[in-house]
C-alpha cells in the first residue's frame, strides 16, 4: 500500500459523517469509533512495545475516549436515544472499539516485558 492509499483512508476516517437525527448527529458515527479504536489500539501497541512511559500516554488517552464512549451510551437518556436510532449495532461498535483500543496496549506490554 503506497502512502497515497493511506492518506485517502486516514482522510476518509477523519471526515464527518453527516447524519439527520436528533441524539445521532452528536455522537461519533459507526466508523468513527471503530477507526478511531483500530488507529490507537496499533499505535498503543508499537509504541508500548519500545517505551513503556510512551505507551502509558497512549494508554491514558485510550482509556479515556472508551470512558467518554461508555459513559454516553449508559446514560439513561441518551444512551437510550442512541440505541433507538442507531440501532444495537451502535452498542456493539462502542464496546468493539473499546476492546480494539485496549487489548493491543496489553498485548504489546506484555510482549515487551516478554522479550527483555
Amino acid at each position: 500500500m503506497n502512502i497515497a492509499t493511506l492518506a485517502i483512508l486516514l482522510v476518509l476516517l477523519i471526515i464527518p459523517e453527516f447524519a439527520f437525527a436528533e441524539v445521532s448527529d452528536k455522537v461519533p458515527s459507526i466508523t468513527r469509533l471503530w477507526g478511531s479504536g483500530l488507529l490507537l489500539g496499533l499505535i498503543g501497541y508499537f509504541v508500548i512495545r519500545k517505551r513503556i512511559w510512551a505507551g502509558l500516554v497512549v494508554a491514558v488517552i485510550s482509556l479515556f475516549i472508551a470512558f467518554v464512549h461508555y459513559s454516553v451510551l449508559s446514560d439513561p437518556h441518551v444512551g437510550q436515544a442512541v440505541i433507538r436510532e442507531q440501532g444495537k449495532a451502535y452498542a456493539f461498535s462502542v464496546y468493539g472499539s473499546i476492546f480494539i483500543m485496549v487489548i493491543p496496549l496489553i498485548l504489546g506490554f506484555i510482549m515487551s516485558k516478554k522479550y527483555k
